[in-house]
């Protein structure tokens, strides 16, 4: 049998393609997609957090002589280290992916609670918390899933962090340029 040369190419192209499977190449990937979902998947795991503590002006007009800046740091990073320990040990039992869900999942939950005031400081701070709790599902599982692949993956998802830092940075100066630094503007 004859075989026409865009055939011969295609089986080419995928015999290629094994062998560099086999020999432990990793897959191509095409646009860069893998790459850009790494950097997003990064950028989505800091972003609460970083929200919540560009944002310590506010709550500590909201919230007077509460020291919100201390207590952001400790109700964050307590329950963030307290989940962490069981997620690196029993992370087997779930998996990564119910981790990575709930995580962003329970983010998106805690960026609501700031614009709910009946529920005061006490629901706020309970937000910050599962904040951590998600962090650690989220960030731990996200990691442990993105180093076996080559380490651009894992620059990636560091590149989403820095980034996910940058864009609220820039979101807060845009807002404190727009409102006036009153307790009126501040609520807005």
């Amino acid at each position: 049998q004859r075989v026409t040369g865009a055939a011969a190419a295609a089986a080419g192209g995928a015999m290629e393609a094994t062998r560099r499977r086999s020999h432990g190449a990793p897959p191509e990937d095409v646009g860069n997609r893998a790459y850009w979902a790494c950097f997003i998947l990064g950028a989505g795991i800091l972003f609460p957090w970083n929200a919540y503590v560009t944002a310590v002006d506010y709550f500590e007009r909201l919230y007077p002589g509460r020291h919100i800046d201390r207590v952001f740091g400790v109700l964050y990073f307590v329950p963030n280290f307290c989940t962490l320990l069981p997620v690196l040990r029993y992370g087997h039992v779930v998996s990564p992916r119910v981790r990575i869900r709930f995580g962003y999942t329970t983010f998106l939950l805690c960026l609501v609670v700031p614009s709910i005031h009946a529920g005061g400081l006490g629901l706020l701070l309970i937000a910050v918390g599962l904040t951590g709790v998600a962090d650690a599902c989220a960030q731990g599982s996200l990691f442990g899933s993105v180093g076996p692949m080559p380490e651009r993956y894992t620059q990636a998802l560091m590149g989403g962090t820095s980034f996910s830092g940058l864009i609220i940075s820039i979101l807060r100066l845009i807002t404190k340029a727009a409102f006036p630094a009153t307790t009126a503007g501040l609520a807005k």
